[in-house]
């Protein structure tokens, strides 16, 4: 179950100007409500990054992204990814912790 979440993703130009071809993406998790939310699943086909992503922020396969800090409300989580193309990726589930 999923009170809300918001995110957007987006073009982060200039952050590793040494990878021609790449775009820099930032990724925000957003919770707009009074409860903490933990367990945070993005759907996401085939996601990868050319960078490593610390895996105390994510992990993901190749369907899944798991958000791993809870995000408390009112409060966001971000991460960045680099990649020839934007990847969609759309809030699954989570777990409502109030």
């Amino acid at each position: 179950m999923m009170l809300s979440i918001s995110m957007f993703n987006q073009l982060f130009p200039l952050m590793f100007e040494n990878r021609p071809g790449s775009g820099d993406w930032i990724v925000e998790v957003h919770n707009p409500y009074h409860c903490t939310q933990e367990n945070v699943t993005l759907s996401c086909d085939g996601f990868k990054s050319q960078i490593p992503i610390n895996p105390d922020l994510i992990k993901y396969d190749a369907e899944h992204i798991y958000i791993q800090p809870t995000i408390p409300p009112y409060d966001s989580m971000r991460f960045l990814y680099v990649s020839k193309t934007k990847f969609d990726m759309t809030p699954l589930s989570s777990t409502i912790c109030c």
